[in-house]
């Protein structure tokens, strides 16, 4: 079990863009949480006071 804690200012996981459109292939960013919910058995977003919790 791993978790990481972002003390960022959150996110809503459902509303990313999918980095494989062809809109977004070319972008620098925004693959992240796409490869971990695609090589990762199971993911869960967690919204903390102290930030997300994946």
């Amino acid at each position: 079990r791993v978790f990481v804690l972002d003390e960022g200012s959150g996110f809503n996981p459902d509303e990313l863009p999918n980095p494989t459109n062809p809109q977004n292939i070319w972008k620098e960013h925004g693959r992240g949480i796409f490869l971990v919910q695609n090589l990762i058995d199971e993911v869960d977003f967690q919204r903390t006071p102290e930030g997300m919790k994946i």
